[in-house]
Order: structure tokens, then sequence, then C-alpha cells
């Protein structure tokens, strides 16, 4: 369960048109679905730095100075992507990557 204090937060900050995406890494799956489909936006070229830099190293870069920078970084890097587009990416990109990473208890529960 989200704590009420979570979700209020997460509604004020809210706008339309926008995306928030939370996750379930280590209780339903291995590794880090969030990170995965920032590499995997950067591969398939829907993300890029108008420097030229590397964005998801760029996106590392700032987890190691401050994590929360970084997963507003990530966030970031995300503007001005389709939210539908974006939807249907993540869509088709779960499909791959999550069956080999369910955790035991969350491959019985669904059976």
């Amino acid at each position: 369960m989200i704590p009420q204090a979570l979700r209020d937060a997460v509604r004020r900050a809210a706008r339309p048109g926008c995306v928030a995406a939370f996750d379930a890494d280590g209780t339903l799956w291995r590794d880090d679905v969030g990170e995965a489909f920032l590499r995997h936006l950067v591969a398939i070229g829907w993300i890029r730095l108008p420097d030229g830099r590397h964005p998801y190293e760029a996106y590392e870069r700032a987890v190691e100075r401050d994590k929360r920078a970084g997963y507003v970084l990530a966030a970031q890097l995300q503007k001005g992507l389709l939210a539908a587009e974006v939807d249907a990416e993540a869509e088709r990109f779960a499909r791959a990557w999550v069956p080999s990473r369910l955790v035991r208890a969350a491959q019985e529960r669904g059976q």
C-alpha cells in the first residue's frame, strides 16, 4: 500500500498529458525496469542530448552525484515524447523484459 502522503504528493505534482511511472524492482522482478527502459529508449534513438553526450551515461553520472537529481534527469530526458507512443513502447518492452526477471513469489501468485 502506498502511504496517503505519497499519493497526495504525486497527485499535487501531476500535470495533464504527463506520465508518472512507478516500478516494483526487487518485489515483483529483478533489476531496475526504469533504468532498463531508459537504456532502451536511448538505444532506439528516442532520447538524445543536443551536445552529443550519451544520455544514459549522463544519467548515471547524475545519480552518482545525487540520486534524486539523477531520477529527475531521467524524467527530463523523456520530455517531449508523446505519452501514447511511450505507453506503446513500454508495453512492447515489458513483454520482452519482465517475464525472465519475475521473482518466484510473483510467478506463484500469478498461477
